[in-house]
């Protein structure tokens, strides 16, 4: 048998308070929740303050690349049989309606550098590339393969290849903004994660900049996330870059870019190829050699990497130099040296009219004609053809032989240092491309 004694009942009007007040709770927790759900951005950076989402912020700078230790004079000796991982091995190009930048190579960057309005443009002629200072930019950006530790975004007021500003966003939702000068990395805001940057390959993210003076201000997809000073402020190339990890390469495209640049409007959609105001090209190894491939009004050189493993003073800089294509007028190629970096360089310059020229570039100098466009008859004409070039420097006496006739010597009225690697300038049309093998340098000083 069982005993049982009644519970006293609860009045049935607080019984209904109870529930409603339940059920009023419980729809205002829906509503918060649907507020959050449909703003991506609060519902991801909340995720991000409790540690829900979690993921790995790109290097803060890259890698070096490791050589063995070198017993006796330096000497690089390149035929491009194998891969080659000293040389820049980065593409950009234009399909599918997107601005697309493919970088092979680990711990390494690559831009497209905005070229401004065309030259049948009133505002071409007050414009200069090297010297974008104020603007407002947004680009929409898309990962499509490699590792998420890549960063990519707008690199700008650069001065030379290792003197730049970047705000850079990764595919694991990360961002920051970084000073570079003389290769050194500084982090003005440092790695970030941001619910406001869609995550994964393939997500879409908008990137904006506006650069006024020394202000600096970076939104992604409409939320602003980082706000820094730019203590130098002076003006310098506007580009979009993209940064490899220590993982691997990359392939980013940019598939809009919109906004301001001083004066001049941007509405680029890159919908076609032939009117895109942005560089394209890049370096590749083809068929045991190296090919650079550039659009028109381009000039690039590659050195061998590391950074500054080429830098010499008396040399000797060997190389085998095959032009494949020359649209328009004013394409050249050639062997470039002492490169200080910062768009400071000599160049000896091969002309598809059978001509030569050498070259003194300097940012603050401007260009210099040491030898003017001169007819020689060693010189192979044919596209196709195979030119034999060779530099030779010693104290400030440079001597040029091409095709293994020697051409003359030069004083330079100064002893050359810096970097030596290959060159190619673009005509004022079309691409132009160029296979360069058996790249050869010795350090003559080091040699004696």
């Amino acid at each position: 048998m069982t005993n049982t004694t009644d519970a006293p009942r609860r009045p049935r009007w607080l019984v209904g308070l109870v529930t409603a007040l339940g059920i009023l709770v419980a729809c205002q927790c829906l509503v918060v929740l649907g507020v959050l759900a449909s703003r991506t951005a609060a519902f991801d950076q909340l995720a991000i303050a409790v540690g829900w989402v979690r993921g790995t912020p790109p290097p803060d700078a890259p890698a070096e690349l490791q050589l063995a230790p070198r017993d006796g004079p330096l000497v690089i000796d390149e035929r491009f049989d194998a891969p080659a991982a000293r040389w820049d091995q980065s593409l950009v190009e234009v399909r599918d309606g997107a601005l697309v930048m493919h970088v092979a190579n680990r711990s390494f960057d690559s831009y497209s550098l905005y070229l401004g309005p065309p030259a049948d443009d009133p505002a071409a002629e007050a414009f200069g590339s090297g010297a974008v200072d104020d603007f407002d930019v947004t680009v929409d950006m898309r990962q499509t393969e490699g590792d998420v530790r890549a960063a990519y975004g707008i690199r700008f007021r650069q001065t030379g290849p290792e003197d730049y500003l970047m705000v850079a966003i990764s595919s694991d939702g990360f961002a920051r903004l970084v000073r570079v000068r003389a290769g050194e990395y500084v982090a003005l805001a440092p790695w970030r994660q941001y619910g406001a940057i869609q995550r994964g390959i393939g997500a879409t993210n908008r990137l904006r900049l506006v650069a006024q003076g020394a202000n600096l201000v970076a939104s992604v997809n409409g939320v602003q996330v980082i706000t820094a000073t730019d203590a130098i402020d002076v003006g310098g190339q506007l580009t979009l870059g993209v940064h490899t990890s220590d993982a691997g390469g990359a392939t980013v495209a940019f598939e809009a870019v919109s906004g301001t640049v001083g004066a001049l409007a941007l509405d680029e959609s890159f919908d076609d190829p032939a009117a895109v105001r942005w560089s394209v090209g890049g370096a590749t190894l083809s068929k045991g050699g190296y090919e650079i491939i550039i659009g028109a009004g381009v000039q690039t050189w590659q050195q061998p990497m590391p950074v500054d493993s080429s830098r010499v003073a008396a040399f000797t800089a060997d190389v085998s130099a095959t032009l494949l294509q020359a649209d328009g007028e004013g394409a050249a190629f050639g062997l470039v040296f002492g490169d200080g970096g910062n768009f400071d360089f000599y160049s000896l310059l091969v002309f598809p009219e059978g001509e030569v020229a050498v070259i003194r570039s300097s940012p603050t100098t401007g260009t210099a004609v040491l030898v003017p466009r001169t007819a020689l008859p060693e010189i192979l004409t044919e596209v196709g053809a195979t030119n034999e070039l060779r530099v030779s420097v010693a104290d400030t006496i440079l001597t040029l032989t091409i095709n293994h006739s020697e051409i003359g010597q030069i004083d330079l009225g100064e002893q050359v240092v810096g970097r030596v690697g290959v060159i190619v300038s673009a005509g004022d049309a079309g691409m132009t491309r160029v296979r360069f093998d058996d790249f050869v340098l010795r350090d003559d000083v080091t040699a004696e």
